[in-house]
């Protein structure tokens, strides 16, 4: 199919406006406050810093008591 709508970061080409939209929303750099590492989406970030805060788990099954 014809894909008119292309990443100017990347050359990858979309369908829709929207789906560009939402791809151009990985290239947008998060980085680390505490070591610099940067991470094309948030939620990366987010997971990667909770290596900084030690082996925290704040998750317990509510069967088995293991914490996640």
């Amino acid at each position: 199919g014809e894909r008119p709508f292309v990443c100017g970061r990347c050359g990858r080409g979309f369908s829709w406006r929207e789906s560009l939209e939402l791809h151009l929303r990985g290239h947008r750099a998060h980085p680390c406050p505490e070591c610099g590492r940067v991470f094309p989406h948030r939620g990366h970030l987010w997971l990667h810093r909770r290596a900084h805060s030690g082996p925290q788990r704040p998750f317990p099954c509510a069967r088995c008591g293991r914490a996640f």
